[in-house]
Formats: structure tokens, C-alpha cells, sequence
């Protein structure tokens, strides 16, 4: 016996050497074709071994870097995020292998009435495909929706601690920085492929202003929790600080409306779903509306002022017309997932005002609002549905903010009610945001239900 286990050692060993010099050979051969594929093979390898190591820092490092898609990918169609996202899905499931606990069963045995509606939205955005316009379309796009709902189960996994939580809070908080910051230092002078140019207007890496305003207004509701739970940690404390500047200052700068409305929306629902925290909560609303309004007031220029409370949207009128014929014309199924800009031409030329034609035709625009596309591409039924899965996630967040509440877990209370603002935030910038794929609030939902794992296992001894 102990012969064979001597042998079977020996031929892992024998593979283990194998593979790392199959994966050297495949580097030395990257090197010659392009030094920057070499270079970023590299740093997969290390961040697929970090993940093994500790996965709350490899989903913190994913969170940061994820805001940095278009910087690093531009408009390539297996993009820099998607390349990260499917290493930390793969390294996640090998990592899962060689433990005996599944966070997959642990997250949908926790939380089973939520997951049946991801499931059935997933199993009615599969079953689209069958009508849609373009298969091809509807199959690109669902690809990439079961890879932002597979991030639930690899943030659920990753936080066991409230170390995990703040080290994966702190993560996405520094990618909200560095985002703004880009904006900030590299302001839009031309148009960028794959991207709207918005001159004036802090674009920053997500090549939409209003996209950018929405992951700020995100990420200054996630800085505010951190800042309560980093009282003894004077860096963490800082990079709290820094955060909510930068993003107060990033949100103005994009002139975004619905990057405005997300903000006043978080800030709103501290008041609403404060709980101990509501007069803070007032307070924050008072100085955000005062912040806001007296920068418009006093220092913003006349087009600034006047891009921010122009009613004028004739573009984004054209396309909820649009997307709402379509609706009407396909109540029930719709035109399949991902398909509205492949299916817009069809239903422009009806009765009715369609000023701006060219953003269905020329240069094809998303809908520009989540729930619209959702009616759109998957009828009353998946917008019911994805409804279903926004608000389950929400509840399931207030659920451990009240169980930290009994327990007097102050720090922890916080930071699920931050989720949940965060989640607001986000949930009013879909009305304006170009569609429903969008890693960071994912990332946010995956927390909120991680707080909910954690307010259970305080729970248990208390109880």
C-alpha cells in the first residue's frame, strides 16, 4: 500500500512538472509572437494561484480591475474583464473540487426562492434564443449573463469572514478611485471605439458617462460603510475617505442626470433603510443635496449647468419609442435576449415622432434603460422575473442588517445596509444605463447575500 502511494505521488509530481513545462514552452513561444500576451499570461498564472491561496483576495483584485475593462481591452470582443472573470470562475471551481463544501449548494440551499428566480430568468433568456432575431446575438449575449450571475456563488464562497467582506469591499471601493481618477487625468478629446464621445464629460474607463456616474454613486455608498467599520484602521479609514471625494467629485464632473438621480437615490434610502443609522443618513442627504446644488450654483460652467437640467432627450426618446414598439408588438416573448439593437430597424419607420433615426440605424444605441430592454428582448415575463431577482437580493441584505442589528454587530450592520444603498443606487441608474450587463452590480448583490451567510454564522452561537 504504502508503495503505491509512494507511486501515485510520484506521477502527480510527474504531471504537476509536466504541465509547468508545457506552460513555460507556451510563454517562450508568447514572447516571440507579442510581449504583452507573455506578460499577461504571467499574470493570469499568479492570479489563478492567488485565488487558490485566498479567494477573497483574488475576488478583491477582480473587483478592483474589473472597473478597468475598457482601458485595457478597448473594444476587443473577449475583453481584458471577461478573460479576468473566466479565470476567476475556473480557479474558483478547481479550488471547490479539492474541498468537500460547496458554496454553489451553500448559497442556493441559504437563499432557494432567490435562486429559483435567477434560474428561471436564465432558463427564459435560454429559451428566447429559439425566436430570436439573431441566435448568434442572443447566444454572445447570455454567455455573458451566466458569467455575471456565476460571480454569486464565487463572492458567497470567498467571504467567510468579515476580513473576506472588508477585503472585498476595499477592493471595489480602489477601483472606484482609480476609475475616477483616470477620468479625472485623461479627459475624452476624441472618440473612442466602441464608446459614445462625450466631450466635457468624465467618461472615464467605462466609455460612458453614465455608466461611470452609476459605478461611482455605487461606490461612494460602499465607502461610507467602510468608513464606519474602519474606525481603527487609519489607512483603510483614508482610503474611505478618499473614495467618497473622488466619487462625489467624479459623479458632477460626468454631468450624468441619472448618475445625479442614482446618487440622491442611495442617499434617499439611508433615510428609508437606515435603521439606527437614519438621522446620520438625513445628514448625508442634506450635505449631498447642498455639495451638489452649490457646485452647479457656483462653479460649474454655463454648458454644465445647462447639460444637467436641459430636458432635451431626443436620443433617448427615439429609443424608448423604439424599444417600447417593439414591446408592444411582442408582449409576451419579445425579441430575444440581447437583441434590441439587431431588431431596432424594424420597428423606426411607424406612426409617430423618431427624431433622432440615426441611433437605430447609423450607430445602433442600447436601450438605455434595463427594464425597457427587459419588456423589449423578454417580454412581461422576464422583466417580472429579473424584478423578482432585484428585489430578493435587496431583502435578503435588510434580512442580515436587522439579524447584526439584534446581535449589537454595529460594523457588519453597516456595511449590509451600504449593500443595500449601493444596490439602490444602481437599481434607479437602470432606468438610464445602456443595459442589464454590468459586473460591479453584480459584484454588490453577491455581497449583500454574503452578508446574510455571515449574520448566520453570528447567529449560531448567540443562539
Amino acid at each position: 500500500m504504502t508503495a503505491l502511494l509512494r507511486l501515485r505521488e510520484s506521477a502527480s509530481a510527474a504531471w504537476v512538472a509536466a504541465g509547468g513545462v508545457l506552460v513555460c514552452a507556451i510563454l517562450g513561444l508568447l514572447v516571440g509572437v507579442s510581449p504583452k500576451y507573455a506578460i499577461e499570461g504571467v499574470l493570469g498564472i499568479g492570479f489563478v494561484l492567488l485565488v487558490f491561496a485566498d479567494l477573497a483576495a483574488g475576488v478583491a483584485i477582480f473587483a478592483a480591475l474589473s472597473f478597468l475593462s475598457d482601458i485595457t481591452s478597448g473594444s476587443s470582443a473577449l475583453s481584458f474583464d471577461k478573460v479576468l472573470g473566466i479565470l476567476l470562475i475556473a480557479s474558483w471551481l478547481a479550488r471547490r473540487s479539492t474541498s468537500a463544501r460547496s458554496d454553489a449548494r451553500t448559497v442556493i440551499g441559504n437563499h432557494p426562492r432567490l435562486f429559483a428566480a435567477i434560474i428561471a430568468f436564465l432558463a427564459w433568456s435560454t429559451l428566447s434564443v429559439l425566436w430570436a432575431v439573431s441566435s448568434g446575438t442572443a447566444f454572445s449575449y447570455l454567455f455573458v449573463d451566466v458569467l455575471d450571475l456565476l460571480l454569486i456563488p464565487v463572492v458567497y464562497g470567498a467571504i467567510g469572514t468579515r476580513r473576506d467582506a472588508y477585503l472585498i469591499v476595499g477592493g471595489f471601493i480602489a477601483g472606484g478611485i482609480v476609475t475616477a481618477g483616470y477620468g479625472l487625468l485623461h479627459p475624452a478629446t476624441a472618440p473612442v471605439a466602441g464608446t459614445v464621445y462625450q466631450p466635457g464629460r468624465l467618461a472615464s474607463a467605462a466609455g460612458d458617462a453614465n455608466q461611470t456616474a452609476a459605478d461611482l454613486a455605487a461606490t461612494l455608498m460602499m465607502a461610507l460603510g467602510l468608513g464606519v467599520v474602519a474606525r481603527r484602521s487609519v489607512p483603510v479609514r483614508v482610503l474611505a475617505v478618499v473614495a467618497i471625494a473622488f466619487s462625489l467629485i467624479g459623479i458632477v464632473q460626468t454631468l450624468s442626470r441619472s448618475g445625479l438621480v442614482a446618487l440622491g437615490a442611495g442617499l434617499l434610502g439611508g433615510v428609508i433603510f437606515g435603521g439606527r443609522w437614519r438621522r446620520q443618513a438625513i445628514r448625508l442627504l442634506v450635505l449631498g443635496v447642498v455639495l451638489v446644488v452649490g457646485y452647479f450654483a457656483l462653479f460649474a460652467s454655463a454648458s454644465s449647468v445647462s447639460r444637467v437640467t436641459s430636458s432635451n432627450s431626443d436620443g433617448r426618446n427615439t429609443i424608448w419609442t423604439v424599444a417600447w414598439r417593439m414591446f408592444e408588438a411582442n408582449p409576451g416573448l419579445g425579441v430575444g435576449t440581447g437583441n434590441f439593437q439587431t431588431a431596432a430597424h424594424m420597428y423606426l419607420v411607424r406612426p409617430g415622432s423618431t427624431p433622432s433615426g440615426y441611433l437605430i440605424i447609423t450607430t445602433p444605441e442600447p436601450t438605455h434603460n434595463v427594464y425597457l430592454q427587459m419588456l423589449a428582448e423578454l417580454g412581461v415575463p422576464g422583466l417580472i422575473l429579473l424584478l423578482a431577482v432585484f428585489v430578493g437580493g435587496v431583502l435578503v441584505a435588510l434580512r442580515a442588517a436587522h439579524i447584526f442589528d439584534r446581535l449589537g454587530d454595529r460594523e457588519l450592520e453597516v456595511l449590509a445596509r451600504c449593500a443595500v444603498l449601493a444596490l439602490v443606487a444602481y437599481l434607479a441608474s437602470d432606468f438610464f444605463l445602456p443595459d442589464l450587463q454590468l459586473k460591479q452590480f453584480w459584484l454588490v448583490f453577491a455581497i449583500g447575500l454574503a452578508t446574510f451567510k455571515l449574520a448566520r454564522t453570528e447567529l449560531r452561537p448567540s443562539a
